[in-house]
């Protein structure tokens, strides 16, 4: 089962992802899903995590407009990595 485990963690770390998480769409879902999940009752330390990933796709998008083609060298004077 250890060797298994080790296969799939080093496939993961190896090969790329290439599916995008962080779509306009995923996000707009995330940050309706916790007003609905506050109001369900879910426990704060799960809406917590929940509001945390809502933040860093939120950080991800504005990281995204700062270096686009149309605003480089406008918000950021420096490209990120």
């Amino acid at each position: 089962m250890t060797i298994v485990l080790s296969l799939l963690l080093l496939l993961a770390v190896v090969f790329p992802a290439y599916a995008n998480p962080a779509c306009a769409v995923c996000t707009i879902a995330v940050g309706a899903s916790l007003e609905i999940a506050r109001s369900l009752g879910v426990d704060d330390s799960v809406v917590g995590v929940w509001a945390g990933a809502f933040l860093a796709l939120i950080g991800f998008w504005t990281i995204k407009a700062g270096t686009s083609k149309a605003a480089t060298g406008r918000l950021l004077p420096f490209p990120l990595p």
